[in-house]
């Protein structure tokens, strides 16, 4: 059947220039994709020179500088989901993203425009301790348990293939950059792997090996794929222990005051996240996938992904009466006892995904 699209669609699904790379996806391809999902997240902090620590936060203000320092608790969460992706391939476009690594030159890469429909249930169950200096009752323990219910959500998002297959999201078509934008892109595999292909992760944490050809099950029909063995490299999972070299940049900041008395020129150290660490990102990836096409048919295994929370510099004030942390993105010129700090989430999901119906539309 034709589908006539909006004229927002349209806009984004334009004709893809001559001479730009096609786009992966056949335009009307549609596919049933099942996913269960058993996800764990625990808050995390480290301080530079320190192991990481699991604990929700710092006190941050108490009668005693130690307390002030301690852990207010910690924080694990485990949400079992199942869901239902519905997608649909509704024409394609272009974008300038340089999807082959070390290229200088931007060249036009066909996107397939995709609308997909997620449909949603799941439990949660949260589980946290507390600490509290100087209440009634210094520490305790809470339980809680939900059901998230069912959600539906459509959403776009575009699928181009150079090098390397990338999905964008969000899918800003609207300017022609020349450049990447780390938090608009995520990898998916090596376009046209073939048993012997070897690659990494973005952050070089997983190794990606096809490893052979085969077969597998699609509904009701079989489709030839290849299959990527995926390993870890960096224990990531455990603590996040690279999560503040990996992600937290020093840099300097020139200061500039009218104050009277007050330096006129200062030059502070400045931390700044990392391009690609400023939201959930993916830090390692472990399992099997089956590939077809270029589409993710199968996947069973684990994924660990990072949000860090909060960072930069921090001390603790004594004014005689409270002792309090202070955090600041700058270094303090005007103390020694300043540490710099990182705190992060660290999420784990088991995964087991196939695909149910997959083929052109009629």
């Amino acid at each position: 059947m034709h589908r006539t699209l909006s004229p927002l669609l349209v806009l984004l699904a334009g004709c893809p220039a001559d001479d730009s790379t096609p786009a992966p996806y056949q335009d009307g391809l549609t596919w049933i994709v099942e996913e269960k999902v058993t996800a764990t997240t625990q808050s995390w902090r480290q301080v530079e020179g320190e192991a990481p620590l699991a604990t929700s936060g710092l006190v941050g203000t108490a009668a005693r500088c130690a307390d002030a320092k301690a852990s207010a608790g910690t924080s694990i969460t485990t949400a079992v989901t199942e869901r239902t992706l519905r997608g649909s391939v509704l024409g394609e476009t272009v974008s300038h993203h340089p999807l082959a690594p070390g290229e200088d030159t931007f060249d036009a890469i066909g996107v397939s425009v995709i609308e997909e429909q997620v449909t949603e249930t799941g439990t949660s169950t949260n589980l946290s301790s507390f600490f509290s200096p100087g209440a009634a009752q210094e520490t305790w323990e809470t339980s809680t348990t939900a059901d998230l219910g069912t959600t539906v959500v459509s959403h776009l998002y575009g699928v181009a293939a150079d090098e390397y297959v990338v999905k964008l999201e969000p899918l800003a078509l609207w300017t022609d950059d020349d450049a990447a934008d780390g938090r608009a892109w995520s990898l998916m595999t090596r376009a046209g792997a073939k048993p012997g292909d070897l690659w990494t992760n973005p952050s070089g944490t997983s190794v990606f090996e096809a490893t052979r050809t085969g077969t597998a099950g699609v509904g009701a029909k079989k489709v030839g794929v290849v299959e990527v063995s995926v390993t870890q490299l960096e224990d990531v999972a455990a603590t996040g222990g690279t999560v503040l070299a990996d992600c937290i940049a020093i840099g300097t900041r020139e200061s500039t005051s009218s104050l009277d008395g007050a330096p006129d020129d200062v030059l502070l150290q400045a931390a700044t996240l990392i391009a690609g660490c400023d939201g959930p990102y993916e830090a390692a990836r472990v399992g099997t996938e089956l590939w077809h096409d270029d589409f993710l048919v199968q996947f069973s295994g684990t994924r660990t992904f990072v949000t860090i929370t909060n960072f930069g510099w921090e001390r603790f004030v004594d004014d005689g009466v409270n002792c309090t942390r202070v955090v600041t993105p700058e270094r303090p010129t005007d103390t020694n006892a300043a540490q710099l700090f990182v705190e992060y989430t660290i999420t784990t999901e088991e995964t087991l995904r196939t695909t149910t119906g997959y083929g052109k539309a009629p």
